[in-house]
């Protein structure tokens, strides 16, 4: 592939992917150039909260949490939102958000101003060095589309099918086959 993917783009894992990680997940591109690419995935939401605190401990929100992908998840806390007043936010298309300023979002918070039906923390990303998404994407092991606000989802698999759906034809198709193809 030679041109760039952008921010805003979603790789929808293929439906026989063997790697656990990625197994019917939907990730959001974030920054893709000639150094590499990264992405976040965005139907694993997990039942648990984060409390996200300025340094006083005066002012805190509590937001759901999305397990993002394998790199950093313990080092690594951003946002995914509809506030695009956030300094350094990246756009992902459909009014939404990829990270900037923590205190930002915190300030909205405190003047309750934060959307928090739709505000995530993120715990990790995904990544991908130079090239080799691109032979990824070759190997036909992402499929890649744009971005909808419902692929944002605490529903996970649903999320991915609804995904894989959305592009009808075989897609369509394949969305519905069973997680276990021995088991059909």
């Amino acid at each position: 592939m030679s041109s760039y993917l952008h921010a805003g783009q979603i790789l929808i894992a293929e439906p026989f992917i063997t790697d656990l990680t990625f197994f019917r997940k939907v990730i959001v591109v974030i920054e893709d150039n000639a150094e590499g690419s990264l992405g976040a995935i965005v139907n694993d939401i997990t039942p648990l909260k984060i409390r996200i605190e300025n340094e006083e401990q005066t002012t805190s929100v509590l937001l759901p949490l999305c397990l993002g992908g394998p790199v950093g998840q313990k080092e690594h806390i951003n946002f995914i939102h509809p506030h695009g007043e956030v300094r350094d936010a990246i756009s992902i298309g459909k009014g939404y958000y990829w990270g900037g300023n923590a205190l930002d979002i915190l300030n909205l918070a405190e003047a309750e101003l934060l959307n928090l039906e739709h505000t995530y923390a993120v715990s990790g990303y995904c990544g991908w060095g130079a090239g080799q998404l691109y032979k990824e994407l070759e190997n036909k092991t992402w499929i890649p589309s744009n971005f909808n606000e419902e692929y944002l989802s605490e529903r996970g698999d649903e999320a991915w099918k609804q995904a894989l759906s959305d592009l009808g034809g075989t897609y369509k198709w394949l969305a519905n086959a069973p997680m276990d193809v021995n088991l059909n």
